[in-house]
């Protein structure tokens, strides 16, 4: 049979019982649109790779504790240290959110604003959509996500090269970031990126920058080429614990032997830092197992009610039959 005359067959079914036809379709609706949406949502949570160059050597950089605690951040002085020694990595970037007003004219709103290492969009193989993206020795300014572009800027790319007020203070917009790039965090997208050495004039309250104490950073890194995870975090161990006895003059006893407890911690980057994966991911693959169970009762009920209709159109073919058997019998008696 070919499509059209299933197609034909399958209308002609409609017609003839709706109702049939309309509790079917509403009962595989129902599964089919619950099992497509979690699906949606765990493939953007925890399956899609970042929209970056080769995602599989981006890891993330964690300090653990003995027992596992991985949640703790990064001070500046750690992130320089790491950054200038590590060699089994290509880069190490760091970042950390902002709260920020942007102005232009008279016009004022509060973009998620996101302070990043200059070399966050080299290390992660981002190039930029239009203009630039953020390189050494930048300080004032700015790149714009593709989407905060196109809703307050109306995709005019006459605003690169201009001028914007960052919580008081002049950037100049260097560039957009591609359509796709969300960040790396899933469920954290900023809508500014703005260089890491802006952050004490940016936020107010005491300097954040030179403080060893103060753990506020979080640390991706790209391997280079050929080597693992396993040999990269053998060097990063060495140079956490020889940082924490270069900054110990700076540091209270009491955190410095805190600090020498922890380890540093080489994860897979590939889907970025956290984020809803890591937080969610869990419930989210339980709820999947959930809708499927919905899915396979939906496709249940609709085989039960073609069962239904099947054997009840083999009872009425057997009172037809029985009420013309005598009739039939009469007629082949005559002849």
């Amino acid at each position: 049979m070919t499509l059209w005359q299933n197609l034909r067959y399958g209308l002609r079914t409609l017609r003839k019982s709706p109702g049939f036809a309309t509790v079917a379709v509403l009962c595989l609706a129902l599964g089919i649109g619950a099992n497509t949406a979690i699906f949606s949502l765990i493939d953007a949570a925890l399956l899609r790779m970042l929209p970056v160059a080769q995602p599989e050597r981006l890891v993330t950089v964690r300090s653990a504790s003995a027992d596992g605690d991985a949640r703790m951040s990064f001070s500046y002085p750690q992130y320089q240290y790491l950054s200038a020694h590590a060699s089994e990595l290509s880069g190490v970037l760091a970042y950390a959110n902002i709260a920020l007003n942007l102005s232009t004219g008279a016009v004022t709103d509060a973009p998620a604003g996101q302070l990043v290492s200059n070399n966050f969009f080299s290390v992660l193989g981002v190039p930029a959509a239009v203009g630039r993206s953020l390189v050494e020795g930048d300080e004032a300014a700015a790149v714009l996500s593709y989407r905060y572009w196109r809703s307050r800027f109306h995709a005019d790319s006459a605003v690169v090269g201009s001028t914007v007020s960052l919580n008081g203070l002049a950037f100049t917009v260097a560039g957009v970031a591609p359509p796709r790039f969300f960040g790396v965090e899933v469920g954290n997208s900023p809508d500014v990126w703005v260089p890491l050495a802006m952050c004490d004039r940016l936020s107010p309250g005491p300097p954040r920058l030179p403080l060893p104490n103060n753990f506020w950073l979080d640390l991706m890194a790209r391997l280079q080429p050929g080597v693992g995870v396993a040999r990269a975090s053998a060097e990063m161990e060495i140079l956490y614990h020889q940082g924490l006895i270069e900054q110990a003059p700076t540091m209270r006893p009491a955190l410095q032997a805190m600090l020498q407890k922890r380890h540093i911690k080489l994860g897979a980057g590939d889907k970025g830092r956290g984020g809803l994966g890591g937080q969610f991911g869990t419930p989210l693959l339980i709820l999947m197992m959930v809708v499927a169970l919905v899915l396979l009762i939906a496709c249940a009920n609709v085989a039960n009610l073609l069962l239904a209709r099947a054997s009840a159109r083999r009872r009425e073919r057997s009172r037809f039959a029985l009420r013309w058997a005598p009739a039939a019998r009469a007629c082949c008696g005559s002849s």
